[in-house]
């Protein structure tokens, strides 16, 4: 479902059951959602590149999950701005083919 965000399928596993069970340490929640020890560090690299992970206020060294109102809010204005971007360069290609067109039609 995240993946359109930028989000692995096996970090979104690992990103909903630490919403879920935010106690648990990174053995517990490879435990939890199936995954090799090796992918869940893999997928709590991601989590933390994509701000969906941060340090804990509470315990040294350990991460916690950023709700989602807040990380995925961001992920989506992002992906947004993505589009965005893309479609006003469609437009300026159109634009130009249209420009290019009507020069061909005059010659």
């Amino acid at each position: 479902m995240l993946q359109s965000l930028g989000v692995s399928l096996k970090a979104e596993t690992l990103y909903r059951a630490a919403l879920q069970h935010h106690h648990h340490g990174v053995s517990a929640l490879t435990t939890t959602t199936g995954l090799t020890e090796t992918e869940g560090r893999t997928a709590l690299d991601e989590l933390a590149e994509l701000a969906l992970l941060k340090p804990s206020a509470q315990v040294d060294g350990k991460l916690r999950p950023v709700s989602p109102d807040v990380g995925l809010a961001k992920l989506l204005a992002s992906a947004e701005a993505q589009v965005a971007l893309q479609q006003a360069k469609m437009k300026q290609a159109r634009a130009e083919t249209a420009a290019i067109t009507a020069d061909h039609q005059r010659a």
